[in-house]
This record gives C-alpha cells, structure tokens and sequence, in this order.
C-alpha cells in the first residue's frame, strides 16, 4: 500500500515509412518546461516531425548560450578588474607606510634634537687620577702576579687610602 510507485508505460506504434515520430506543438512545449502549454488538438496541421523539432534551437528561460571565447574574455576582464583593484590598494597602502615612516624619522630628529639641548655637553674637563704613583705600583703588582691577586692586598689598601683623603680634601675645598 502506497510503498512502491507507479509507472505508467506509452507503446508508439510508428505506422509512418520515413521512420519519423510526428509529435505535437504542446508535447514539444510539455518536454521543454513549459507546462502552460495547452491540450494538443489532435489536428494533422499541429503535427510536426521530431526531425523538425529537434533541429530548432530550443528556447530555456534564463539559459544564455556563451562561447568559450565570450567566457574567457569575461574571466580576463574579471581577473584584469581584480589585478588593478590589487595594485591600486597595495600602493595606497605602500604610500601611508611612507607617509607614516617620514612622520616617525621627523618625531625621532625633533626628540634627539630636544634632548641634545638639554643635555648640551660643555667642554668636559678631563681629571687624573688622584694617586698616579700609587695606582701605577698597583697595576705592576697586578702583572707581576697574574694568577695570585691577593699578593697585592697592600697596594689596594694604599691605594684606597690615597683615594679616600683626596676625597675628603676636595670635598672640604668646596664647603
């Protein structure tokens, strides 16, 4: 019950010695979709061969034959529309990268000079050393005794002192 679906078979017993099938303007119109087509009226004038109607090109809402030329010129047009909209877009966006780079070079000369003002830097005076005779005993102990370090304890201790009591001296100098 309703589980198997019905056919329906059409026997065309082909009476008609040019071997041709002569259908109507409806079935023909029926075949091709177009289900607005009428009764066919049975007339012999309504009856065409098959022949006759297969070599009409057949009118399909909505299907617009193109040639494989008419395709390819489209897809080259679509791709050469994609290509400068690509180029157009990659050098607007290498142009602000310009722009944006001038900017920050611009900021950065304006900061460094900025700060080359504040910290102008007069003649600086070179000293020497405080202690030269004792600091050049020092660095002698140090060579003559590369791997013992300690053997030159004494030297650091006069020199250290040395440095302590110009210290003190120039820190009264200046009160």
């Amino acid at each position: 019950m309703g589980g198997s679906q019905s056919t329906r078979n059409i026997s065309v017993v082909n009476e008609n010695e040019d071997n041709v099938i002569k259908v109507s303007d409806g079935v023909v119109r029926r075949l091709f979709g177009d289900e607005s087509a009428g009764s066919p009226t049975g007339t012999q004038e309504s009856l065409q061969p098959a022949a006759a109607v297969a070599a009409q090109p057949a009118y399909i809402p909505g299907y617009n034959p193109i040639s494989t030329a008419q395709v390819r010129r489209e897809v080259l047009a679509a791709k050469d529309e994609s290509d400068k909209y690509w180029t157009k877009r990659i050098s607007s966006l290498v142009d602000a990268q310009e722009r944006s780079k001038k900017y920050s070079e611009a900021e950065y000369e304006k900061a460094l000079n900025e700060v080359k003002t504040i910290f102008k830097t007069h003649n600086t005076v070179h000293y020497e050393s405080p202690c030269k005779e004792i600091e050049g005993s020092l660095t002698k102990c140090y060579n003559e005794n590369p791997s013992k370090p300690l053997n030159c304890a004494a030297q650091v201790q006069a020199f250290s002192d040395c440095v302590q009591v110009k210290h003190t001296n120039r820190s009264k100098a200046r009160t």
